[in-house]
């Protein structure tokens, strides 16, 4: 997780295969060592926890806070460069890194703040 601690900017995001990137423009994404912040410009609009299996790349996310409070995202993450791609859902764990209408996940590349 160590890797990924810093602060993230939206390149792309997509939902159930379409394109949503204009949802996400001003949203940042900040890691810690315990956890996640979701900026909407200077207003923090989401927060939770984060748990990592490295070693297979998944990912859980849990809201403490804002409109993800209680729910739990199931997910899996990969590294591209100073990039990292996140597949998540609420039902079952995404098994790849792409999205379509009948599994509804969300696929989202963030960039690091330079």
């Amino acid at each position: 997780m160590k890797l990924l601690v810093g602060i993230w900017f939206v390149l792309s995001a997509e939902m159930g295969g379409k394109d949503i990137t204009a949802a996400f423009a001003n949203e940042r994404m900040e890691i810690t060592d315990t956890g996640y912040k979701i900026w909407s410009g200077n207003i923090v609009t989401d927060i939770g926890l984060l748990s990592f299996n490295e070693g297979a790349g998944e990912l859980d996310i849990v809201g403490t806070e804002g409109p993800n409070i209680g729910k739990t995202f199931k997910g899996i993450y990969k590294m591209e460069g100073d990039n990292v791609v996140i597949c998540y859902s609420l039902a079952n764990r995404p098994d790849k890194f792409e999205t379509n209408a009948e599994n509804n996940w969300v696929l989202i590349k963030w960039t690091r703040k330079q």
